[in-house]
């Protein structure tokens, strides 16, 4: 009776925690996309054509590692509180709009979602976050051809629509960056062991100046697993 007692509170106070976490992580990420916004809008309109990059989507070492000299894609960056940021999504369906983060680390995962791999510029780019309720909590939600799109620091957009949903095991790396992909977003499943995976293509060309939240409607990583950190059997 008291074991039972003691796993219901325990079970409840886990829940308040995720919660907590999930409500801090939205806050810190609305904050970020605020002030980028804010400095874009007061910035003159760059136009920065995609360019051509060598970076090889399906060269990646055995075992699922990524080889450390792979070069990067080069996007424009703007940073906040200390991290760099290359841009924001928006996902009309879900109602998020979220501001990207240039590379990864599980601190950086618990503030916004990070890019993974790949540039926007060569339709190459992954990004992934915690399955947060305010980041890519609600992506398995999807539907093919739902509006996504990504603005960069320069006010440049990309639009895409959702072409596939794929579930991967967790160290599934080459299967994540090998397909073709114009756009891939990732996060983890609650318990952690696979990875929700939506595949997009690009639906026009390169399009200059910036855009804000509805707009979708019309129209570097570092070597190792898909990671999720797990709290208390549910990935975050």
């Amino acid at each position: 009776m008291l074991l039972g007692l003691a796993m219901v509170a325990g079970s409840g106070w886990l829940i308040y925690g995720n919660k907590t976490e999930d409500e801090a992580a939205g806050s810190m990420s609305e904050a970020a996309l605020l002030e980028m916004r804010e400095v874009m809008d007061a910035a003159p309109k760059a136009t920065r054509a995609p360019r051509s990059t060598s970076a090889p989507r399906s060269t990646l070492a055995p075992e699922g590692e990524l080889p450390a000299a792979t070069p990067i894609p080069e996007m424009p960056t703007m940073e906040i509180d200390g991290h760099a940021y290359i841009g924001y999504l928006e996902i009309p369906t879900i109602g998020v709009s979220l501001p990207v983060m240039s590379d990864w680390s599980y601190p950086k995962l618990r503030i916004a979602p990070c890019r993974y791999w790949g540039s926007a510029y060569d339709d190459s780019m992954v990004i992934m976050a915690h399955n947060y309720e305010r980041h890519f909590g609600r992506i398995g939600a999807l539907e093919i051809g739902d509006p996504v799109q990504f603005i960069d620091c320069d006010g440049n957009i990309f639009r895409y629509v959702v072409a596939a949903h794929e579930q991967l095991e967790r160290t599934d790396v080459q299967k994540m960056l090998a397909d073709s992909w114009d756009l891939t977003l990732f996060t983890c499943t609650y318990g952690g062991a696979n990875r929700v995976t939506v595949r997009l293509t690009r639906v026009d060309a390169f399009a200059a100046n910036g855009a804000h939240e509805g707009d979708a409607e019309s129209g570097p990583t570092q070597a190792g697993a898909l990671v999720c950190r797990q709290t208390g059997g549910a990935s975050r």
